[in-house]
């Protein structure tokens, strides 16, 4: 089974938030910095690296630091799991 590894435990900022993102899922240099473009691109094979399993780590830290990022963040995945459903991620 092939993994990404996102460990939120240690953002400070949504800036943060999206540079970790963008590394993460390989996403280009001209990246948005949003939620909007995080969408656009986990959309676009040609734009991320989506495996088969996402594993996030230190939701709760993320939730604490920047209370509004959680959800939209979980939103997005969601809906791409709804559109992809042999993808999957895991919340710990």
């Amino acid at each position: 089974m092939k993994k990404i590894e996102l460990n939120l435990a240690t953002v400070q900022s949504r800036e943060e938030l999206h540079k970790l993102l963008a590394k993460t899922f390989s996403f280009p240099e001209f990246y948005g910095n949003n939620f909007d473009a995080f969408w656009d691109c986990i959309n676009d094979p040609d734009l991320s690296v989506m495996l088969e399993e996402l594993h996030i780590y230190g939701i709760s830290q993320l939730e604490q630091t920047l209370q509004g990022e959680k959800p939209k963040l979980i939103s997005c995945l969601l809906e791409y799991q709804e559109e992809n459903p042999e993808w999957k991620f895991f919340i710990y």
